[in-house]
């Protein structure tokens, strides 16, 4: 892999994560994504991605995604890093 293949996988590996942070972020405040996108088919995909990593999981009771412990401590650990 040249420098700049790695470069660049590093530079969408972080945009990956700023999105799933973006998205974590939407579900502790909102339990939802719908002010992160608009377009139903991205945020299933997302959804999908956090829920298959563990970072949230579905309570049917309140009918709303909820961050799971790992997804906490994942969220946190950013926050620390990124300030």
């Amino acid at each position: 892999m040249s420098p700049s293949d790695a470069i660049r996988e590093n530079r969408d590996r972080q945009a990956t994560l700023e999105l799933l942070f973006a998205a974590l972020e939407h579900i502790e405040a909102r339990g939802n994504l719908l002010l992160l996108s608009t377009d139903h088919g991205h945020r299933v995909r997302i959804m999908n991605a956090m829920t298959e990593l563990e970072l949230v999981e579905w309570n049917s009771a309140i009918r709303k995604y909820e961050m799971t412990l790992y997804g906490r401590q994942c969220l946190a650990e950013y926050r620390g890093n990124a300030a």
